[in-house]
């Protein structure tokens, strides 16, 4: 019987392979449009794993430069805080300090006190689609890998998108993406 339990789960580890396509074999698949689509929302779940500790929240994004709003919220749907920008400047408002804003020339500057990363959120929004996985000033310091592409109303989105900078892990599960 044990035999026979080992010779499944060996079968079966094969189906556990890596199924992830990072931008290089993704290309062939399906080829970047002709332009990067700047004015987006999506909704997404994001994981930020640093050291031993690790968050989880939603986050509904909603970028039409210059303007930008991130809300974040807890997995169950309870808002924590909201992000926007605009020429001006950034606000981060909590849902425990309505009445305390805090301000920062970008939403990349408060997204590393909100969620405790400090994540370039033009970088982040070209990731998504697939550019600039290996430029960039600050793409430098991060190792991207983004899988399993779909082209939504023209643009090309990632379904998931994995971000390692030293101990820090960022996964991003894209749900929705429209672009405005």
């Amino acid at each position: 019987m044990l035999a026979a339990v080992s010779v499944v789960m060996l079968g079966l580890s094969g189906c556990a392979t890596d199924t992830a396509k990072n931008f290089e074999h993704i290309a062939a698949d399906v080829p970047p449009p002709p332009t990067f689509a700047a004015r987006f929302e999506l909704r997404a779940r994001l994981s930020v794993r640093t050291a031993d500790k690790l968050d989880v929240v939603n986050i509904h994004w909603r970028r039409t430069p210059p303007d930008e709003t991130l809300k974040i919220s807890t997995p169950f749907g309870t808002q924590l805080a909201e992000l926007a920008a605009d020429q001006h400047g950034a606000v981060m408002r909590r849902a425990d300090q309505p009445d305390t804003p805090v301000r920062a020339v970008s939403v990349s500057e408060l997204m590393a006190e909100g969620i405790g990363v400090r994540l370039d959120t033009a970088d982040l929004a070209r990731w998504v689609q697939g550019f600039d996985l290996q430029g960039g000033e600050f793409t430098k310091k991060w190792d991207v890998k983004v899988e399993n592409f779909r082209i939504i109303n023209g643009a090309r989105v990632a379904s998931r998108l994995t971000a390692v900078a030293g101990d820090t892990v960022v996964r991003v599960v894209i749900d929705e993406f429209w672009v405005r």
